[in-house]
């Protein structure tokens, strides 16, 4: 079949940020949409860091309230801005998109199927929305959260010192012809020492301190299988049921689901050298290292609207959506919209005064279905 393929102008900076967008589906229920989030790149991990309608939203902003951050869910997507507040819009069925009053200021934050998990300034994490499978339930002690990813109905946290904090569930079910529920803690990756992860529907990776990558969890479509010729891995994304990841010769490998004739694990063979991955529902998105974005698989969601470009961020979300950070702060939303996840709140579009946010040293920042290249910092 003939790959679908889009090209979007981002910005020339000296590196690239990705957000990746979770894959999410609820464990009683037949296989959904993907969850978003966002997929924060290289960390060090020993240092504290002070398918009904179609069409595209656009939400202004004064400085403050500038987008930072970008991530995308099954059917809502929230934004960190420059006050480093939180706004969510879509789907709020379990409470999803709806942000805690009194939230403290967030750095980071990562949506997925029905709940949303956000890392604080103190670099705690706290999260809400859905909670059936204690996803949402932040365990005490945490040791300066670094990096968070959210799956279906589990959360991941990366710690300082590179140790990796799971809570909630993994679901192993099969097309509905057998369903095994089981805690995520029960996977064996207490030992590891990580420098980024990354979380799907159900299984979540990491990127080692060895620039290995380790997958666990549900892999009935392949997807924690790692390539065995895979290594000196810098980049790694985590789909619904694929996972990609970016090698430091800059070449990109998929591995996963390639069902329903979208070709999401495909990698393009004509692909140039990419900066960064974004792994979403059907679909994946490689950030190319001139400054261009290159999407095979899902047609409904790869082709952007015109006029968003220069992009700073790219968040792959669930329910066949994808949405958009320019260089300037304004997000745009693309796709399926029938959950709303496109009525992109209107204090969001136009991003204030040209060039905002971005100069300066990129960080590196990762979570699921998202693909990013952000300037400065928040």
């Amino acid at each position: 079949m003939k790959v679908a393929q889009t090209f979007f102008k981002a910005i020339t900076i000296a590196s690239t940020t990705l957000l990746l967008g979770l894959a999410g589906c609820a464990f009683d229920e037949p296989i959904d949409y993907t969850t978003g989030g966002t997929v924060n790149a290289p960390v060090d991990p020993t240092k504290a860091d002070d398918d009904s309608s179609s069409g595209v939203g656009n939400s202004v902003s004064s400085d403050g309230e500038i987008a930072k951050r970008l991530a995308t869910g099954r059917a809502h997507a929230c934004a960190v801005l420059g006050d480093k507040s939180v706004s969510c819009w879509g789907s709020d069925d379990y409470g999803q998109s709806n942000v805690p009053v009194g939230l403290p200021a967030v750095t980071s934050i990562s949506a997925s199927y029905n709940h949303t998990c956000a890392i604080l300034e103190d670099q705690n994490a706290q999260c809400w929305g859905s909670d059936d499978y204690g996803q949402s339930n932040v365990p005490d002690g945490l040791n300066k959260v670094i990096d968070v990813a959210t799956g279906n109905s589990h959360t991941c946290v990366l710690e300082v010192g590179g140790a990796i904090n799971c809570w909630g569930k993994i679901n192993r079910t099969n097309h509905g012809s057998y369903s095994y529920i089981y805690d995520i803690n029960d996977e064996n990756f207490s030992n590891v020492q990580a420098l980024k992860i990354t979380s799907g529907a159900n299984h979540f990776c990491a990127i080692t301190e060895n620039n290995v990558a380790e997958c666990w969890g549900s892999n009935i479509y392949g997807q924690t299988n790692v390539p065995s010729d895979l290594n000196d891995v810098v980049e790694i994304n985590a789909g619904f049921n694929h996972t990609c990841a970016v090698s430091r010769d800059k070449s990109v490998s998929c591995w996963g689901d390639n069902n329903y004739n979208h070709r999401q694990s495909s990698v393009p063979v004509n692909l140039g050298p990419s900066v960064g991955i974004a792994s979403g529902f059907w679909h994946s998105c490689a950030l190319l290292e001139v400054d261009s974005l290159e999407c095979w698989g899902h047609s409904d969601v790869i082709t952007p609207p015109m006029g968003i470009a220069p992009v700073s961020q790219i968040s792959s979300g669930g329910g066949h959506f994808t949405c958009a950070l320019s260089q300037s702060g304004q997000v745009s939303c693309w796709g399926n919209n029938n959950t709303g996840a496109l009525d992109v709140p209107e204090n969001l579009s136009n991003g204030g005064s040209p060039n905002s946010g971005a100069t300066g040293t990129v960080e590196w920042t990762r979570q699921l279905g998202t693909a990013t290249s952000e300037g400065g910092n928040i």
